[in-house]
């Protein structure tokens, strides 16, 4: 029971650090407990790997010019690189939620409840927490969030790179998953471009782009 969060309620600012210290202490509870019982999916380098392949369809279907593609495929290498080189030991990897937007959270009484496990499986803890802050968090209550989380677990700020690598990688993702969707095409057809010459163009350059997500 409860309602989703929305920023213009009362209290929203200690909801959003509430809303940290719950994702940290999942993580916290994900790096203790043995998870090999269970067949989830598995967010690795290669997962994103396979994924960020389907957008040469993209040049197939016109969906976007050779170009643009050229500058997709250098965001997604620089993505993988950056990935590639996290660690991977259980304080960093494990059992997480893998969509923990801002609308899979409930309120009631004060107290935050995470909903809609559909996607949970084995990742960084860092590609979970990209998702809250490039999912529906402005950039007033980004900084919340993440004290709420530093509240309860390590986080230093040389992290948010990979955490910007994780979020872009979710927003290519999804548009690699859709180029084969006819209905989607031709919002696609001006998106991708538009992000692939702002977005991925900058963080080739090694800007930050958590604001523009």
């Amino acid at each position: 029971d409860g309602v989703h969060f929305t920023p213009s309620d009362p209290g929203a600012t200690a909801l959003i650090e509430r809303f940290g210290e719950l994702v940290a202490r999942l993580h916290d509870f994900s790096s203790r407990w043995s998870s090999s019982a269970y067949i989830r999916p598995n967010y690795n380098v290669d997962h994103f790997r396979r994924i960020f392949a389907r957008l040469l369809r993209g040049v197939d279907l016109d969906v976007f010019s050779e170009a643009i593609y050229r500058i997709l495929r250098a965001a997604t290498q620089a993505i993988l690189a950056e990935i590639e080189s996290l660690p991977v030991d259980p304080l960093n990897w494990g059992m997480i939620h893998a969509d923990l937007h801002v609308g899979n959270f409930l309120v009631r009484d004060g107290k935050i409840s995470p909903i809609d496990f559909s996607f949970c499986g084995y990742g960084h803890y860092l590609f979970d927490l990209s998702i809250p802050l490039a999912g529906g968090l402005n950039a007033a209550l980004r900084p919340l969030f993440l004290s709420g989380y530093r509240r309860l677990r390590p986080l230093p700020e040389s992290s948010l790179r990979a955490i910007e690598a994780y979020a872009l990688a979710g927003r290519v993702s999804y548009y690699a998953y859709q180029i084969d969707n006819p209905t989607e095409q031709a919002w696609l057809k001006t998106r991708i471009p538009r992000v692939a010459e702002t977005i991925c163009q900058r963080f080739i350059r090694g800007e930050s782009i958590l604001d523009d997500l």
